[in-house]
């Protein structure tokens, strides 16, 4: 199954002024004012509420792994208090390659900074941008992204709960070691939005919107085999499409016209996608959360059609549209434990995807995954056991279904 595209009606709008040199702080790195930078990793996050009794927090040091899809010479992050209800300190960050195991690092630790400020103050709802690092970092590889935080009231943590990935915290500032000192496991990504990388001459971004199913439930943790991680490996496996990144910014439980986990998908179009660099590209997965609430004997608030959600997509389209980006819809995968009714929405909405005009394209992940006797359910082979979300093999097969040459540029 391939991803079908209709007919381009509107150029790209010129990302780039023309600028002078400038120098970069403390960080000794020459870049001009038009350096063009691409997301290269990214991740959507949610307000990690926090028990009264543990507000409080002790100077911990955040350990965050992160597998990037496009790979340079100069990089930089972004910072994110966007859920925070406080100001939240930071007292130093630093990243590095991580080597073979999660818990090492090669020993070149590069330390971040911020307009040449190595500790910072975040306000409450914003995210900052960091000086340029020069790193060297292939494509496909981790990268460490540690960040300290000082003793301080915390009252809402802005994080990705659901990583897929093992990150770390420890007591102390940690962030000039290889190896952290008794570091405990924790399953989410803090107060990290983004990584950024020096963009490649035929580079831009592709950013995947959705829910668990983008966000890799079911996939086998740290082994990086969601579909938007499989997808980079096939784009870095051609020449014309090398320059490309993807980030992922599935949300596990997120609908499109409610607020589930994370603000409806409508309200955050302008905070996870809008504001990732050199996005040109958005593939869309959601609506299974908010048809299998609307067949629920549930709050009336929570009754949504197909054509509702369907008219939701458009609008996303709509306003994505206005910044140059493509849009792609994906229609919905097969979910073997589904009622009659749900089944019937479901089958709707891929049917509305299929033939939106709004739309650049569409992906058939539907058809990618579904079992050929039974296409109601998800193929035995790609459902990881729960009849919702796929298995790895069943993500390489969403990967799969995705027609690279709608990506390749002329040069």
């Amino acid at each position: 199954m391939t991803l079908d595209v209709k007919p381009k009606t509107k150029s790209l709008p010129s990302l780039f002024l023309i600028a002078a040199m400038v120098a970069c702080g403390t960080c000794g790195v020459q870049v001009s004012a038009e350096q063009r930078w691409q997301a290269t990793w990214a991740a959507a996050p949610v307000a990690g509420k926090i028990a009264e009794s543990e507000q409080q927090i002790t100077d911990t040091t955040f350990r965050n792994v992160v597998h990037i899809s496009l790979g340079g010479g100069v990089f930089r992050v972004k910072l994110s208090n966007e859920f925070g209800l406080d100001s939240l300190q930071v007292g130093g960050a630093s990243i590095a390659l991580v080597e073979s195991h999660i818990k090492a690092v090669s020993s070149a630790m590069h330390a971040i900074t911020f307009g040449g400020r190595a500790s910072i103050t975040i306000p409450p709802g914003a995210f900052l941008v960091s000086d340029p690092i020069l790193l060297n970092a292939p494509s496909l590889s981790d990268l460490a992204v540690n960040i300290f935080v000082p003793s301080q009231m915390v009252h809402v943590w802005t994080r990705h709960d659901v990583a897929q990935q093992t990150n770390f915290k420890a007591a102390g500032n940690q962030t000039e070691r290889s190896v952290l000192a008794a570091a405990q496991e924790i399953t989410a990504w803090y107060l990290l939005k983004a990584v950024d990388v020096e963009a490649a001459s035929n580079g831009g971004a592709i950013a995947a919107l959705g829910d668990s199913i983008t966000d890799g439930v079911g996939s086998t943790r740290n082994a990086n085999k969601r579909w938007p991680n499989l997808l980079a490996e096939r784009l870095q496996s051609q020449r014309r499409t090398r320059g490309l990144s993807v980030i992922d910014l599935g949300i596990s439980g997120n609908r499109i016209l409610h607020d589930g986990t994370g603000v409806n998908m409508l309200a955050r179009l302008d905070r996870d996608v809008l504001t990732q660099s050199g996005v040109k590209f958005l593939i869309v997965l959601e609506g299974i959360n908010d048809i299998g609430r609307a067949t629920r004997e549930k709050n009336p608030d929570d009754i949504v059609s197909a054509g509702d959600l369907a008219w939701g997509l458009s609008q996303l389209a709509e306003r994505a549209h206005q910044f140059g980006i493509k849009v792609f819809v994906a229609t919905l995968t097969p979910v073997s434990r589904q009622s009659s009714v749900a089944r019937a929405e479901r089958m709707e909405l891929n049917r509305l995807i299929r033939s939106n005009a709004i739309l650049d394209g569409v992906v058939e992940f539907d058809g990618a995954t579904q079992d050929p006797t039974d296409p109601a359910k998800l193929r035995t082979e790609f459902d990881c056991g729960d009849g919702l979300h796929p298995s790895d093999a069943g993500y390489a097969a969403m990967a799969r279904a995705i027609d690279q040459s709608v990506f390749k540029r002329k040069r």
